[in-house]
């Protein structure tokens, strides 16, 4: 057996919401023969040696497979929505604008460490019309002294994005 390839793709869920519950419909990444064959292409044209013994794998991974795969269609209305990746760009964007608010960076950064608290939707956020809640909790300390935030959908727990803060940098100011 010669060297090993990998290739990792984002699977591209859609959900449906049936009250307060999503539920996974269906998926819009199509994984076929053509695929296939444009990732065999693209790893040899980068390196993948399949006939040679001995190499450790070679890894594709989803930044350069999303080029790579076929989605289907995109959903008729009421069909479905693609939620882990509405919840992503929601969690990139709580993940910065909290960690940049001089009220909730002082809560997370005094906050028990683990302890989980309740993000209220802004006004304009789609997250509100998908019926999404967010929690954001301090989860610990790195060695340099830096805290750690972390953030995720109640909805999609396993969808959690972290950001690294300087306590030391207060966004407040000195009358904080």
């Amino acid at each position: 057996m010669g060297q090993v390839l990998r290739a990792y793709f984002d699977p591209q869920d859609l959900y449906r919401r049936d009250g307060t519950r999503w539920t996974r419909v269906r998926q819009r990444r199509a994984l076929g023969p053509a695929v296939v064959a444009r990732t065999i292409r693209h790893a040899r044209a980068n390196g993948w040696e399949p006939t040679t013994r001995g190499l450790p794998p070679l890894a594709v991974y989803r930044w350069d497979t999303e080029h790579l795969a076929d989605l289907l269609p995109t959903p008729w209305p009421g069909e479905g929505v693609a939620l882990p990746a509405r919840v992503s760009e929601e969690l990139d964007v709580l993940c910065f604008d909290l960690s940049t608010h001089p009220g909730w960076r002082a809560r997370l950064i005094r906050g028990p460490v683990g302890q989980r608290v309740a993000v209220p939707p802004s006004d304009w956020s789609p997250a509100l019309k998908l019926g999404l809640t967010f929690v954001a909790w301090n989860d610990g300390w790195t060695r340099d002294g830096w805290v750690v935030f972390g953030f995720a959908c109640d909805q999609l727990p396993w969808l959690e994005t972290y950001s690294t803060n300087d306590p030391r940098v207060w966004v407040e100011g000195p009358n904080d």
